[in-house]
């Protein structure tokens, strides 16, 4: 079994997904609104994405404008690694305009650290 992480945006989907593109690395593949669907809508709503998908050699991660966007639930997207040089150049490259919530902490064996990014999205990262 695989699990994928998908992520619901407000309108900035593509922009979030780029911006996981220079951090991850992948390809980005987006899916918009097309057809007498797109005509029929508002110019506003006209660019929302329905999917896109960042693929990588490690994980795909989706995304999508559209969803209940009064929802209150989130996501957090766990990060372990044994890189520590991979570890602090994502964590740096994901808290540029974010928020660090949590810098690197000694928990057990281990260290952890989160960073909520510009799009919202709460990153969890696990040295071990």
């Amino acid at each position: 079994m695989k699990i994928h992480p998908m992520i619901t945006f407000h309108g900035n989907c593509r922009e979030a997904l780029e911006f996981y593109r220079e951090c991850f690395g992948g390809e980005l593949v987006v899916e918009k609104l097309s057809g007498d669907i797109r005509r029929c809508l508002p110019q506003s709503l006209r660019n929302l994405v329905v999917r896109a998908k960042l693929i990588t050699p490690d994980f795909t991660l989706y995304g999508s404008d559209l969803g209940d966007t009064t929802m209150r639930g989130r996501i957090s997207i766990l990060i372990g690694s044994e890189d520590v040089s991979e570890t602090a150049t994502l964590f740096e490259k994901l808290s540029t305009d974010g928020k660090i919530t949590t810098n690197f902490e000694d928990v057990g064996k281990n260290q952890i650290a989160s960073v909520i990014d510009r799009f919202g999205v709460e990153w969890l990262f696990l040295k071990s």
